[in-house]
């Protein structure tokens, strides 16, 4: 085989790699240090990340006000009982659910809808969701805000027991919960669970965070271009064959 053609077989390989991980494909994500200056009091998010091996779906603005220029994304967790590093590098794959149970749920715990709905609308800034969420205020009201959505998050995964539905979580939580009742949120919309752990064996487990990545239809454009990659290296190769 020429040396193009190998050329041709390697970059087709090497971007299928890249749209297609196998399942013991291990990502890395780096923590900000701090942890990010909008987090929760109560030890959840909203926690900064500072690198990801993985495409992820652009977040909006508003979302990354204020923070320093290397903040890719900011995102929450779903167990209650397991914490991260500040400025500290985890192994990863992407799952819709989470590897343990935290203080509820089973091993694995499917990733509820009512939460990526919240997470979907944090993700995108949306304040007719997240109703008096000041994305783009002063860091204290915003780690309070944080700390709502958290709750809400976490009454929904079973992390905590009670949560007042007339509080800003509270609200939270009945707008997501009339959003899947009513069939409007029936899918998770690109939202992915980031299952965490501190060696690439995969052996020690240390936390689920979310993130939301482009929808199914980016990675069928990908097969298409290894698709059409493949044919034109074909037809060159046949016109020199003629």
């Amino acid at each position: 085989m020429k040396i193009r053609g190998i050329l041709v077989l390697v970059v087709v390989a090497g971007v299928a790699a890249a749209l297609f991980p196998s399942a013991a494909y291990a990502g890395s994500l780096t923590t900000d240090n701090p942890l990010g200056p909008y987090k929760s009091a109560s030890g959840g998010g909203e926690f900064s990340v500072v690198a990801f091996s993985e495409v992820i779906s652009k977040p909006a603005d508003d979302m990354l006000h204020g923070l320093n220029p290397d903040v890719l994304f900011q995102t929450f967790c779903i167990e209650r009982n397991e914490n991260v590093g500040a400025g500290k590098t985890y192994y990863t794959e992407l799952s819709e659910e989470a590897k343990k149970g935290g203080y509820a749920g089973g091993s694995p715990d499917p990733l509820d809808l009512r939460t990526s709905y919240l997470f979907y609308h944090f993700w995108k800034a949306d304040t007719t969701v997240l109703h008096d969420y000041d994305f783009t205020g002063g860091a204290a009201l915003r780690a309070l805000d944080a700390a709502q959505l958290q709750n809400a998050i976490w009454f929904i995964e079973g992390e905590i027991n009670t949560l007042n539905l007339t509080t800003q979580g509270g609200e939270y939580f009945t707008k997501a919960d009339n959003a899947v009742n009513s069939g409007a949120w029936d899918w998770h919309h690109g939202v992915k669970v980031i299952n965490m752990w501190t060696d690439s064996t995969k052996t020690t487990f240390i936390q689920d965070w979310l993130v939301v990545v482009p929808l199914p239809g980016s990675a069928l454009m990908g097969f298409g271009l290894l698709f059409g990659l493949g044919a034109m290296h074909l037809i060159r190769r046949k016109r020199q064959v003629l």
